[in-house]
């Protein structure tokens, strides 16, 4: 069973849990895997393909620059377009996957 993503060191390929991972934000070319304010991994790698690898029920794309680990979920405030994760770090939902979103929000509460 796969329990997390495989990256590549300098001399060594290694997985960081799925637990770990707060969120991925891609910013000018390298995505950036962290545990909140924390980067665990720099990976040269456009965030479509990271997504890929990703199972859809932990992680969800909340706008062109993010990903974000359901587990770390704390508050989708609708009125500003942010999710404000557990360890304190905020990410943008863009319009278009508001709705989408909220199912998948509630669909963490039901279960």
């Amino acid at each position: 069973m796969n329990n997390g993503i495989w990256v590549k060191d300098k001399n060594r390929i290694r997985m960081l849990n799925y637990n770990d991972i707060t969120h991925i934000c891609y910013r000018q070319g390298i995505s950036e895997i962290r545990n909140g304010h924390d980067v665990l991994k720099h990976v040269h790698m456009p965030l479509c393909r990271l997504e890929k690898s990703l199972p859809l029920s932990m992680f969800f794309r909340t706008h062109r620059n993010f990903i974000i680990n359901r587990a770390y979920i704390e508050v989708f405030d609708k009125a500003c377009q942010h999710v404000r994760l557990r360890n304190g770090a905020t990410v943008p939902v863009s319009r278009r996957k508001r709705k989408l979103f909220q199912l998948f929000v509630d669909q963490k509460i039901n279960n």
